[in-house]
């Protein structure tokens, strides 16, 4: 899956974990316990197996895609309450993470021409051929094929599904952004 939906999947997850935090006394919300953290942080990383599991394309090519997804996780942290943002940065580089541990030298290697050693042994299973549901244009392995059937509206449809899933994460608790105002902090003006 794109980079970017990681991003946007570690961010629902926090977003769920984050209605945790709420603090109704003093019309806020406090930060994250380490238990909290740690779970939350799991869940992302966990996110990324199940969005990698799906049949996707990559709609955008690696570097504006990794461009993107990193402004938009500098964005999304920096749009949190200040109490949260520990919570939301954690858990985006916990669902890029097996990313970073699998592909990370790999990309180095094929984008900056650096001359490092490159394990072709993943340990994400879901980084595995039988576990990934990765597909390239071209080929001629129907399974891995993006031209092959209806596996490009299969993709799509994943993408858009897990934007919309992504979608009702985030309304869980939209009062998380610094501009959303909490009725808290309006009965109290």
């Amino acid at each position: 899956m794109i980079v970017v939906l990681h991003v946007v999947a570690g961010a629902a997850v926090a977003h769920v974990a984050s209605t945790r935090l709420h603090d109704r006394s003093q019309g806020g919300f406090r930060r994250p316990g380490l238990g909290l953290l740690a779970f939350a942080c799991v869940a992302g990383l966990l996110s990324h197996g199940v969005l990698d599991g799906l049949k996707h394309g990559y709609p955008i090519s690696a570097v504006p895609d990794i461009v993107l997804g990193t402004v938009l996780a500098v964005a999304w942290c920096s749009a949190v309450r200040p109490p949260l943002r520990l919570l939301f940065a954690a858990v985006i580089v916990a669902a890029l993470l097996p990313d970073v541990i699998d592909h990370g030298l790999a990309m180095l290697r094929w984008k900056a021409g650096w001359d490092v050693a490159v394990n072709a042994n993943h340990i994400f299973p879901w980084h595995w051929p039988e576990g990934s549901g990765s597909l390239h244009p071209g080929g001629n392995d129907p399974a891995r094929s993006l031209d092959f059937g209806r596996n490009r509206a299969v993709s799509l449809a994943n993408h858009i599904i897990v934007l919309l899933i992504a979608a009702g994460c985030v309304l869980t608790n939209p009062r998380v952004f610094r501009f959303a105002p909490d009725p808290i902090d309006a009965r109290a003006a």
